[in-house]
Formats: C-alpha cells, structure tokens, sequence
C-alpha cells in the first residue's frame, strides 16, 4: 500500500508549499502516471514560470535579486556594501564599483572584520552564482540579517570598474 497525500482543498487555493508537495508527489509518484497528476503538474509548472525568482528564493531560504534591481538599489541607497566573493585574481580583472573582495574560501574568517554590523544591507556576487549561494549561506549561517544574493558578474551589464 503507498502512502498517498491528501489535500482538502483545490490546487490553486493551496499554500505554495503544499502545491510544490503535491507537484513533487505527480512527478515522483508510481510509475503510472494518472490524470490528475499530469493536471497537478501542468499547473506547480505553470505556478513556478509565474512565480520566477520569488518561488526559487523561497526553495533556497534567500533573496535573490535580479540585477536590474540591484543596480537601482545601489544607485539609490549608497549605504549598500557589495560583497563579492571570487579570488583576488578575478576580482582584479573586473568589479562593481564600491565592492570588496572576500573570497569564499576565506569568508568564514575575514567578513567579521571587514563587516562587523551584521545588520548592514549586502549584496553578494560572484563569477555565475554559484559561490555568492555558498557565501549566502555562510552569511546567514553567521547571522547577517540584509543580504541579498545578486548573482554572477558574468551577466552583470551595469558596469564594471578595473
């Protein structure tokens, strides 16, 4: 006998949560795939294309920015510190203006001295995003409390300071 979830309410007037429960449950299910499970999947992948970056950041517990809005924000809030976490190396072919290098490897160690207020506002990058999730991480981990995760300067288009 499988376990089996059951929801009392359609599926458009379920919590996120329990759409993408029941969504993993379609495709993950039985190997017979019955019809209300391709109508279940059809609408938790149309919810997550509708939802974009918001629904991701809620799976990965972070914020993520898009960069267009990023770049507004630091061109409105001055106050805002960019981290960017890539070796000195990369750093040095290219950065956004008013950013300082904490390479990932040496975050843990080097962002309470370079950041002590854990309530500052920061923007974490790196080359494609894949290392400014990690600091994301760490960071959280070290109880900072503003910080936003904007990516990777790869597709950065807003200008690059040498």
């Amino acid at each position: 006998m499988q376990n089996r979830l059951i929801f009392t309410k359609p599926f458009d007037q379920c919590r996120v949560a329990d759409q993408l429960v029941m969504f993993a449950a379609a495709v993950g299910g039985d190997r017979k795939i019955r019809r209300h499970q391709v109508f279940v999947s059809f609408h938790a992948i149309k919810l997550l294309s509708e939802r974009g970056n918001n629904m991701f950041n809620f799976l990965k517990g972070s914020n993520r920015l898009n960069q267009a809005e990023a770049s507004q924000l630091l061109k409105s809030d001055p106050s805002i510190l960019v981290i960017d976490v890539r070796t000195p190396e990369e750093f040095r072919e290219g950065k956004i203006a008013k950013s300082i290098n904490v390479p990932l490897d040496q975050l843990e160690t080097l962002i309470l001295k370079k950041v002590p207020d854990k309530n500052k506002k920061l923007f974490v990058i790196c080359y494609s995003g894949s290392r400014s999730a990690a600091a994301m991480r760490i960071l959280k981990h070290l109880g900072y409390t503003d910080i936003h995760d904007i990516g990777g300067i790869a597709s950065w288009s807003y200008g690059i300071t040498r």
